[in-house]
């Protein structure tokens, strides 16, 4: 689920006007003079058609995990505090949908054997259901009209997943209405009654879905860790001080800087966040270069190392280079959308 985001933003002022690509640009020192122009676009539009196309020689070197993009550990303050509301409205419909599978496991031999405790079971079982769909549903759409960057990378890394698999969004919520609209038959009719049949457009589809929904695969999921950025700037690095701990605190201050600045994302115009991508990933990049850095030097933490190998497993993801690849997707996505602004 997404409640796992930490905030860690600090407050640098009120969220901007619309900008032009020139005012992202020079948005504070860290992200000044990375606005590319129409020749240099042409090329790295190449080169990330390359990176969504898996192109090894780029996934490769991506062996470990950074805290923009990757592991989000910065959030704005307006992206933290609408991720902690929706953690707080999910939590409710959650746990009655845990309640309520567990109980429906206690009594599965009652069920069996009493067609109406089973016709009752099922009935509260879909109702749940369809309140934790409607409260997904709506907290989907908040995420989209925020507009801002982090909470919109989120959804674009769940699109990219499902479209890993060839599913697009649409399909993946007629899915699910599909799915409560059998259960609620399955219910009313004691299970006399045969299911619906599949909507045409879920026909090509429903082996791929159905395993991912026997994989729990249906979103990109955030962790549960408390795993703050603070945290990472005190376990990541060891023994680095003076220059390098400066180096590192100004990197995280510039990371801070821009990430507050993507509050604004939505109201950019198309140049503006063809510009702001183009920051988070030359942010990306610094973070990358500083890792392997003090990756050679023997100067990551082994708790970081902890961290992220939880932190794969909580997203349902095996690697780096695999989660490094699914960004770019998602990061292509957003650009495709940015285009049509």
């Amino acid at each position: 689920m997404w409640m796992g985001f930490c905030v860690a933003a600090v407050d640098r002022g009120g969220p901007r006007s619309t900008p032009r690509a020139a005012e992202v640009r020079v948005s504070r020192g860290a992200c000044a003079g990375v606005y590319c122009r129409p020749s240099q676009r042409a090329r790295a539009c190449a080169r990330r058609r390359a990176q969504d196309q898996g192109d090894e020689s780029f996934v490769a070197t991506r062996d470990i995990l950074v805290p923009i993009g990757t592991l989000s550990l910065i959030q704005s303050d307006k992206g933290g505090m609408l991720v902690k509301r929706f953690g707080e409205e999910l939590a409710a419909p959650m746990a009655r949908l845990m309640q309520v599978y567990q109980r429906a496991n206690m009594e599965s031999a009652e069920m069996m054997s009493d067609p109406a405790k089973a016709r009752e079971m099922t009935l509260e079982f879909t109702s749940v259901m369809e309140k934790v769909a409607e409260a997904k549903a709506q907290i989907d759409t908040r995420i989209l009209l925020s507009g801002d960057f982090m909470l919109l990378q989120i959804s674009a890394m769940q699109e990219a997943l499902l479209q890993a698999e060839g599913i697009s969004k649409p399909i993946a919520d007629a899915w699910l209405a599909y799915k409560l609209e059998c259960m609620s038959n399955e219910a009313v009719s004691a299970g006399r009654a045969p299911p619906p049949p599949p909507p045409a457009s879920l026909r090509p589809h429903i082996a791929t879905l159905s395993r991912l929904e026997q994989q729990s695969s249906m979103g990109f999921r955030l962790p549960q860790s408390q795993y703050t950025f603070t945290d990472f700037m005190r376990t990541a690095f060891q023994d680095v001080g003076g220059v390098g701990r400066a180096e590192l605190e100004k990197l995280g201050d510039d990371t801070t800087a821009l990430v507050k600045l993507g509050e604004s994302y939505g109201t950019f115009d198309r140049a503006g966040k063809l510009a702001y991508i183009d920051q988070v990933e030359k942010m990306d990049e610094r973070w990358f270069l500083l890792f392997k850095r003090y990756q050679l030097l023997n100067k990551l933490g082994p708790e970081y190392f902890e961290f992220t190998d939880q932190y794969l497993k909580d997203v349902q993801l095996k690697t780096p280079q695999e989660y490094h690849q699914l960004l770019a997707r998602a990061r292509n996505l957003m650009r495709e959308a940015a285009e049509r602004t």
